[in-house]
């Protein structure tokens, strides 16, 4: 997702300045919840040499 803090129209309204999604911010954020807790997140291993939390220089 694009984060951003345009996204929110207000406290309760979400709208993607990207893609144009809409939402009630709670349930799109019950959403974003549920899909981290089925679909975990992909985890890198760090290169030698390459300090966590960096990227290395191409």
């Amino acid at each position: 997702g694009h984060i951003e803090r345009a996204n929110r129209k207000s406290q309760s309204e979400f709208l993607c300045c990207v893609c144009g999604h809409t939402a009630h911010a709670d349930v799109n954020a019950a959403r974003n919840i549920a899909r981290a807790a089925v679909i975990p997140p992909i985890v890198l291993e760090t290169p030698a040499g390459v300090a966590p939390g960096t990227s290395p220089r191409l």
